[in-house]
């Protein structure tokens, strides 16, 4: 369970630096942002949360929902586009790094 609940934050974190890249910058707190929580335990689950915002950009909901707005750099629905895209191979993504870090002994 350690190992798995392990490659779900490795993976959460390719989706947070792309999830970053795709942000809209004015001041560069909305990108900077960005955080990946560790694993957590539920009874049937292994959860892993990527959040947005908080104090330093609590207009985070509003720029990502802001589909009709122009960004010189990045785009609206920065974190849902980033996993949406990603969903149809996370799990591969996710079997891949979990049989990679068996082999390097992590």
């Amino acid at each position: 369970i350690l190992q798995t609940g392990r490659a779900l934050v490795e993976e959460a974190q390719v989706e947070q630096k792309e999830s970053m890249k795709r942000t809209p910058v004015l001041t560069g707190a909305l990108r900077a942002s960005h955080e990946t929580s560790d694993f957590t335990l539920g009874k049937n689950t292994i959860e892993v949360s990527i959040k947005v915002g908080g104090a330093s950009a609590p207009y985070a909901v509003v720029v990502h929902e802001a589909m009709d707005a122009f960004h010189k750099v990045g785009e609206a629905k920065f974190l849902e586009n980033t996993i949406k895209e990603s969903a149809p191979h996370m799990a591969a993504r996710i079997s891949k790094r979990l049989h990679m870090n068996k082999a390097a002994g992590s």
